[in-house]
């Protein structure tokens, strides 16, 4: 981690209100971000509500918090801004319509393939897995994939600590998680020893997932 240690103090001079630190994010994002999401388009419209969602999420949501140094900060903006870029080409059908393999495409090629083979299975699964949870765990899920909340601000919801609210997360997470892959591996007849793999895609794709699936119910 000490090898980004200068991306580390960026991130947070911005989180802190810097204005040179924000001047140095909007210069990079200015010079990067269209050939970064170039696979999603390059209309002028796209680019543009990429890099003000971009904005918002990183210093007014303080999104930037989420990056932990553990890779370069350039590495990190760029997949966040093309999961961005893919988010507002589904909503406003700006440019072509988002494909299941450009969505893939931000994914580790491993990853992407499973979700190319099995994404409509996946779906599926998910769904069953939600139907077994307890009313206490989609309550939790459901605060922090559809409300949007923080960590804090589910502690302060369910009236826990915060150390409990992230337990309560975690434990939902591991039981979509455990539930999905059961479910996959009856409904596709998978190989035990493939197990590690698709658990890897299962917990890759939670997040995205369970997002749109909590939000319809």
């Amino acid at each position: 981690m000490a090898d980004h240690a200068e991306d580390l103090a960026l991130a947070a001079s911005c989180i802190a209100g810097d204005r040179a630190a924000h001047e140095k994010l909007e210069a990079l994002l200015a010079a990067k971000l269209p050939r970064w999401i170039a696979r999603v388009g390059t209309s002028d419209a796209l680019v543009s509500e990429t890099r003000q969602r971009l904005r918002i999420a990183l210093i007014v949501g303080k999104g930037l918090e989420k990056y932990g140094g553990r890779g370069p900060l350039e590495a990190w903006l760029r997949v966040t801004a093309l999961r961005t870029a893919l988010a507002v080409a589904r909503e406003t059908r700006i440019d072509q319509p988002v494909s299941d393999e450009l969505e893939a495409s931000a994914l580790d090629p491993e990853l992407a393939l499973l979700k190319r083979k099995y994404g409509a299975e996946l779906n599926a699964a998910f769904k069953q897995a939600l139907e077994g949870l307890t009313t206490d765990q989609r309550n939790v899920l459901r605060l922090h994939y559809l409300d949007e909340l923080t960590i804090e601000e589910v502690a302060t919801a369910t009236r826990v600590s915060r150390a409990t609210a992230a337990r309560r997360l975690s434990d939902a997470r591991t039981a979509v998680a455990s539930a999905t892959l059961d479910s996959l591996k009856e409904r596709l007849d998978i190989d035990t020893r493939d197990a590690d793999s698709l658990l890897a895609f299962v917990k890759s794709q939670i997040d995205p997932v369970l997002g749109g699936l909590i939000a319809k119910r």
